[in-house]
C-alpha cells in the first residue's frame, strides 16, 4: 500500500496572477473612487478592473493574502454607495485583488446596467 501525503499549507499564488479558470466573472475595465476599509483604517482608492465577482484596487497599500477589507463606491443607477466585503487575493506592484463576499440582489442589478454601457 502507498503512502498518503498531504500539504498542510494552501497554494498562494504569484504576486499579479490569477489562474483565468478560476475566474467566473467578467472584468471590467473602470475606474472608481472607492473607500477602502482595511485594519480599521480608511483610506480613498481607485478600482482598476470590477466584476460581480471582486475588484482591483489602485494602491501602495499592500495588505497580505486572507485580510478582509470593506469597500464603498458609487454607481449610476443606484442612489447609494455599494458596501461590500471581500478578501484579499492577491497583489502587485500596482495595488492589489479583493474577492467579494457576496453583493445584494440591488447591487448586482446597478452593476449589471453599469457594466451595459462599458
Amino acid at each position: 500500500m502507498g503512502s498518503y501525503q498531504s500539504e498542510s499549507h494552501a497554494r498562494i499564488p504569484a504576486a499579479g496572477t490569477l489562474p483565468p479558470s478560476r475566474r467566473s466573472d467578467h472584468r471590467y475595465d473602470v475606474h472608481l473612487d472607492v473607500d477602502l476599509t482595511l485594519e480599521g483604517q480608511h483610506y480613498s482608492s481607485t478600482t482598476r478592473t470590477l466584476s460581480l465577482g471582486g475588484a482591483f484596487i489602485e494602491s501602495q497599500l499592500r495588505p497580505a493574502f486572507n485580510t478582509r477589507v470593506r469597500l464603498c463606491f458609487a454607481v449610476p443607477y443606484r442612489s447609494e454607495p455599494i458596501d461590500v466585503t471581500g478578501t484579499v487575493r492577491w497583489s502587485d506592484a500596482c495595488g492589489f485583488g479583493v474577492q467579494f463576499d457576496g453583493l445584494r440582489a440591488h447591487a448586482v442589478w446597478a452593476l449589471g446596467k453599469f457594466f451595459e454601457q462599458q
